[in-house]
Order: structure tokens, then sequence, then C-alpha cells
């Protein structure tokens, strides 16, 4: 990703509103609601007592109102994020801190999963790793619901170049340890193999760093250890 093509992209707030379901957008403008008191009317005792019953009766369908808005757009959150991890929608950003010869890099999707978003600054947080401005882009991959990477790009891959505390999932992390993901996953069900993370229902991720203790601790000297 370059930075031309990074500029096109558009902030976390501005894509809610590009990619999101247009129903669901739809549903949440009709909530709008002119919270405008009427005019105070003649100043006497009946006519202040009537102004005030109608203030509260206004601020009560107000608060109403912005809690049913507070939800709907909860939706139009999830719907973005299932968007995301759908790969219909790809987010760039700037790993912080940022150096200035850094160049946009894709958000791993998980980030999105723990949802530690700042949608009004544009930037995320997962496992004290950071993103900021983050950018999102439509995936123009055809047919693609599910993003998946061969195991040439993943081989390619310089590992050391990336922060200890980063998320890998379990096909690179097979890669890395030159194991089959069937063992992983064995290990995973039996015991015995790297700590893993996993995120939501079904998401797998393993931090670089536990992996290269894993194979420390595995080293030995000797046929008698």
């Amino acid at each position: 990703m370059n930075n031309n093509q990074y500029i096109q992209g558009l902030s976390l707030s501005d894509a809610l509103l590009k990619y999101v379901d247009r129903a669901l957008i739809d549903e949440y403008q009709d909530m709008n609601y002119d919270s405008s008191l009427m005019n105070k009317g003649p100043a006497t005792e009946g006519g202040w007592i009537n102004f005030f019953n109608h203030s509260l009766n206004e601020l009560q369908k107000l608060q109403n109102i912005n809690s049913k808005n507070k939800i709907k757009l909860e939706k139009i959150r999830n719907n973005f994020i299932q968007k995301i991890i759908n790969s219909e929608i790809i987010a760039y950003g700037y790993q912080s801190p940022r150096n200035i010869n850094d160049n946009p890099i894709e958000i791993p999707k998980d980030f999105f999963l723990s949802k530690t978003i700042n949608w009004d600054n544009s930037s995320i947080i997962h496992q004290s790793i950071e993103f900021v401005g983050v950018r999102i882009l439509k995936n123009k991959t055809e047919n693609s619901k599910i993003e998946l990477k061969t195991e040439k790009e993943i081989k390619n891959k310089n590992f050391e170049d990336y922060d200890p505390d980063f998320l890998i999932d379990e096909k690179e992390a097979a890669l890395f340890l030159g194991f089959k993901i069937k063992t992983l996953q064995g290990w995973r069900h039996k015991g015995g193999g790297p700590e893993y993370h996993k995120i939501g229902n079904k998401a797998v991720r393993y931090k670089i760093n536990d992996l290269k203790l894993f194979l420390e601790n595995k080293k030995k000297r000797n046929t008698s250890e």
C-alpha cells in the first residue's frame, strides 16, 4: 500500500456512512428529533406551569430517542466491523509511533473484533499496539469473502520486522514454527504448545514473542536432555 492509494480511503466516521448497509443508516436518521420547545405563551402562573410540564415531556422524549439511537449506532458499527471481517472493505493505517518514512499497512482484523476503536479520531488499539490515521478502502478482489494468504507470501515474511507483541494467525504461526497447522490444533486441544489468544468464538492468534519463547524452551544441547 503506497501513500497515493492510502489517501483515497475514507476515515472511519466517513466510511460508516459509505459502506454500512443503507437501511441501517436510514433507520438511524429517521430517529432524528427536533428538540426545540414551544413558545412560552402568556406570562401567567398557569402559562408557566404548562410550559414547564411541556418541557419535561419534551426532555423525556429526547432522552428516549437518544437511548434508541445509541442502540442503532451500535448496530451500524457492528455491521461495519462485519464487513471488515468478511474482507468487503480493508483498513489501513500507520503503526504508532509513526516514523516519517513509514508506509501505511493493512490492519489485522483482530483489532476490530476487540472494538477498541476511536471512531472520531480514526484510530484503533489492541494488545498495546496502536494504529493511527486509519483509512478504509473497498476490497476490489471479486468474490473475496475471506482473505487468504498464500504459503509463498507467508514464507517470504520477515517476522523479525514485526513487533514481538504482534498477533499472527495459525497458518503463519505454523510456518514460523515449522509445524503443520494440525499440530498446533492438537496442542490447543491437548496442551503442550505455545500460548495463544482466542478472540471471539473462532479467531485464534499467536503472539510472535510467545512463539519465540516456545522454541527457546525446546532447545536441547544433547540427547540426554
